[in-house]
């Protein structure tokens, strides 16, 4: 499927203070397996998964709207992109590494 990222000051900040890069966070939701993405509390989404450098990882998201965006933030290059798709945008409000005992749990689910 197909994704699209929305992203601003504030979630680009929170990803790196777990040292979690865009291109890794991103990765692994466009690459989610099943039985991701798993609900995780009202309108959040949840996904573990690897990254391109086989980092596990744990990415939550929730969808947004165009019109709940802030254009104050956008690029022109963002804000056209928005007017060509009506694909939802997955705005990432948290990235980490899995834990150990998730890393086990996540092994055993593939």
């Amino acid at each position: 499927m197909k994704r699209r990222f929305y992203w601003d000051d504030w979630n680009r900040e929170h990803i790196t203070k777990h040292s979690v890069s865009i291109v890794e966070a991103e990765f692994v939701v466009r690459h989610s397996k099943r039985p991701f993405p798993k609900k995780s509390g009202e309108g959040k989404w949840a996904v573990w998964g690897r990254t391109a450098g086989n980092r596990l990882l744990q990415v939550l998201y929730v969808e947004r709207a165009a019109e709940d965006l802030d254009f104050e933030h956008l690029t022109l290059e963002q804000i056209a992109e928005l007017e060509e798709s009506s694909l939802p945008l997955e705005y990432i409000i948290h990235a980490r590494d899995l834990t150990p005992d998730e890393k086990s749990r996540y092994g055993r689910s593939q």
